[in-house]
């Protein structure tokens, strides 16, 4: 994840980090360096106020900008997505493996104690 987020936070950082507008907003605000793009992205991640910052990449750098921020959720949501299944899937699993070592247990209990 952290890999995944540096890459595009780098392609962040060089195609939003240079300043094409007047204002200089765009530059000091998001894109400037890695850490306030790392921030950005987090800010996207966490589907609070990325809205904001891809008007702003739109005004700025046209509509193909917001492909940036598309992309970026909706590979960040399939990751999510997969790792979120994957500890399910495992809890539930080791929850089976631990009732099946108790029925297993019992039985065996049981077993002992009609033989006695």
């Amino acid at each position: 994840m952290a890999l995944y987020s540096s890459i595009y936070c780098v392609i962040g950082v060089e195609y939003f980090g240079f300043d094409v507008s007047d204002t200089g907003s765009m530059q000091d605000k998001n894109w400037g360096h890695l850490s306030k793009g790392m921030l950005t992205l987090f800010r996207a991640m966490t589907m609070e106020g990325w809205v904001e910052d891809a008007e702003e990449l739109e005004l700025t750098y046209g509509p193909s900008a917001n492909l940036f921020y598309v992309t970026f959720i909706i590979i960040n949501t399939f990751i999510l997505m997969n790792l979120l299944i994957g500890i399910v899937v495992e809890s539930m699993h080791q929850i089976g493996a631990q009732k099946r070592r108790e029925h297993k247990d019992s039985l065996e209990m049981r077993r002992t104690s009609k033989k006695v």
